[in-house]
């Protein structure tokens, strides 16, 4: 008997839980697959293989020893029998897979997060940060064999789920990922009966940016394939020009590179150098008594404010001096009121558009680079040229009276204006129209956190 068709021993962890499993050397992964199906429950097909000794998923048709794979690897393994709920929207009449011209429709590639009590706030937060393209080819594709210096098993578990997400009509159950991450926040993951305290999906999203802004450095990306390769040449282009504001004795990170903005401030009139800067991964915008839109609260919060220094009176200046490729906005509808003790929710309407241009809200500095890199750009038009457009992708959307309680959906932009609600495991197709809706006004789902990709990423 040749020593790689020896029986071998294995611990498997499925959904956090371990598993024992026996399978010989020469095997293909699939053969793991099927030793640990029955003791979970789940059809080894729907079975998603990782191991320590790889980056990214094991192909069940691929031998064990192509992944290094031997006796005593800790294998995790994810999956689900559940199918996501993946309905169509009906337009105008359309019946039957066609829509409304005769044509076949095209199938939605989108996928759901499992509730596992109160854990819709958690998938909230994945689905919006899967539509961050950079990010989620870093995180399938871009992965260091060796272990990461933070958050390795976290991360790890991270990526399993997008590649999860990256799977048709399928889901996530985030059991494991939920145990992981909990182990680093026990004040935002509080196991209770039946599943978990409600969190914030907003603080929850900044947590993870925040695990992952320490375990991500852009000097420990590989690369797998061509898409990694056009990633890793981005970022590295934005962690320049991100060092080039900086001293540059910092590392900048995956996420710095991806989500960092950075706003000046100037009294009274824009001067050469800002009396103070900021730098944040989110846009926080107050719901002022005059203001109605996302555009109104733009012009009062970028443009002069009236503020108190040292008893008097003067003007705040704030603008842009660097753009991110992925715009998180946060629309401020909790506010704490005491006698409740809790945060309250403000569901007026207030809307946001499609796009926006940020242009007039840039420092003179940056205007002179953003229209010097659209003037280089190939495919660039003229009117790209005096422009810092950012569209829509994603909207994290609440509905109940607090940010504790109630429930969270997210929606994606998933091609030109096809747009899908993610509702836990389920999938349905919306209408621009719905996405409108979530301005409020009404005791239904408000939009909260808003997601825009700069037009100019290219990737």
């Amino acid at each position: 008997m040749s020593k790689d068709s020896v029986p071998i021993t294995l611990q498997v962890f499925f959904n956090g839980s371990p598993y024992t499993v026996t399978v010989n050397a020469n095997d293909n992964v699939s053969a793991i697959c099927a030793a640990i199906s029955p003791l979970v429950g789940v059809n080894p097909n729907a079975l998603c293989i990782f191991s320590e000794t790889w980056v990214g998923a094991l192909q069940h048709d691929v031998p064990l020893t192509y992944f290094r794979v031997q006796k005593d690897t800790k294998i995790y393994c994810f999956g689900s029998n559940e199918v996501a709920a993946v309905t169509r929207a009906e337009v105008n009449g359309t019946i039957d897979g066609l829509d409304g011209d005769g044509m076949f429709k095209e199938e939605i590639l989108a996928s759901g997060v499992e509730n596992v009590g109160n854990t819709c706030f958690f998938g909230a937060a994945l689905q919006c940060l899967f539509r961050c393209t950079v990010l989620r080819t870093a995180l399938l594709y871009m992965l260091p064999a060796r272990a990461l210096e933070h958050c390795d098993l976290f991360v790890r578990a991270l990526s399993s789920a997008f590649q999860t997400l990256d799977k048709r009509q399928t889901t996530v159950n985030p059991k494991e990922l939920l145990t992981l991450f909990g182990a680093l926040h026990t004040s935002l993951i509080k196991p209770q009966l039946n599943g978990y305290a409600m969190q914030d999906a907003q603080e929850t999203l900044s947590q993870i940016l925040n695990d992952l802004s320490l375990a991500l450095p852009v000097s420990s990306l590989g690369v797998m394939n061509n898409a990694g390769y056009l990633a890793k040449d981005y970022l590295e282009l934005r962690s320049a020009m991100l060092s080039s504001l900086e001293d540059g004795s910092s590392e900048n990170s995956v996420v710095d590179c991806l989500f960092n903005m950075k706003v000046e401030y100037h009294t009274d009139e824009i001067g050469q150098k800002p009396v103070s800067t900021d730098s944040k991964y989110f846009l926080s915008i107050n719901l002022t008594e005059k203001c109605y839109s996302l555009l109104d609260q733009l012009d009062k919060e970028m443009g002069e404010e009236e503020i108190i220094i040292n008893g008097e009176q003067h003007k705040r200046i704030s603008r842009f001096n660097f753009l991110p490729p992925y715009l998180f906005v946060v629309i401020n509808r909790f506010l704490w009121e005491e006698q409740a003790q809790r945060r309250l929710k403000i569901n007026r309407r207030f809307t946001f558009p499609f796009t926006i241009d940020l242009y007039r809200y840039c420092s003179a500095g940056l205007q002179t680079s953003l229209d010097s890199l659209a003037s280089e750009r190939e495919d660039a038009s003229a009117s790209t040229i005096g422009s810092a457009n950012y569209f829509l992708v994603s909207v994290i959307a609440h509905h109940g009276l607090s940010a504790e309680s109630g429930h969270y959906i997210t929606f994606s932009r998933i091609k030109d204006n096809l747009w899908v609600k993610l509702n836990d495991a389920s999938v349905t197709e919306v209408t621009t129209e719905d996405i409108e809706a979530l301005a409020g006004g009404s005791p239904t789902f408000v939009a909260y956190v808003l997601l825009y990709e700069y037009t100019a990423i290219g990737l």
